[in-house]
């Protein structure tokens, strides 16, 4: 029996962008140096890859900081407040897909499980404000010191342990098809399933052959 839904977050419930991208349109608009700014997300570089971002090492005023001194850009004309509201908009609800999370909340648990920054946690206060998605746990990579996979094997240790959920009650839905293999091997049901590129009709398909049951249906 299906009791919980574990979404990824980017690319599945809300679009992704990538993060060098709006970096670089940031300092732009502030006419700083582009170029060096952008070189932060380089692993080359040293200074903050992904991995620093994604597993808490370097958080949102570090990256403002960091930013605005690769940047060339004084820290009075982008100030913190309004970079991190700048940074955080290329996370847009995919509303389809949050349709198929509503409708999925009435029936199951919905657990998120994602790689990202402090981003992440601002996608999950989005998807309840505005849209009434309420997840019971949240796990975010920069948050837990650990990605994926495995921050999806220390999700089920909690869900086990703290509401009695097993791994073979719950389905993942991510949209990299490495991280859908690695749950499977962790004992969970696992869809590929990517928001930009398919239809939310697929999704409930795949659901619907996984023996979840849809409010609607």
């Amino acid at each position: 029996m299906v009791r919980a839904i574990l979404f990824d977050l980017g690319n599945v419930l809300v679009s992704f962008e990538e993060r060098k991208e709006v970096i670089a349109r940031i300092v732009r608009a502030h006419n700083g140096n582009v170029d060096a700014a952008a070189s932060l997300f380089s692993k080359g570089d040293g200074e903050a890859p992904y991995e620093a971002l994604d597993t808490g090492q370097m958080n949102a005023k570090k990256l403002w900081w960091a930013v605005c001194t690769k940047g060339r850009i004084k820290q009075r004309k982008l100030p913190f407040h309004i970079f991190v509201m700048l940074y955080a908009m290329y996370l847009k609800p995919l509303p389809e897909s949050v349709e198929v999370a509503g409708e999925l909340g009435q029936r199951y648990q919905l657990v998120a499980v994602s790689n990202g920054d402090f981003g992440s946690r601002f996608v999950v206060s989005l998807l309840k404000v505005n849209h009434g998605i309420s997840f019971l746990r949240s796990f975010i990579s920069s948050e837990c010191g650990v990605r994926k996979p495995q921050l999806i094997d220390r999700a089920c240790d909690v869900l086990l342990r703290e509401h009695g959920i097993h791994r073979e009650e719950c389905i993942y839905i991510d949209d990299m098809y490495q991280y859908v293999v690695a749950a499977k091997k962790l004992g969970l049901q696992a869809i590929q399933y990517h928001g930009l590129k398919e239809s939310p009709h697929q999704l409930r398909s795949r659901l619907w052959k996984a023996g979840v049951e849809l409010a609607c249906s």
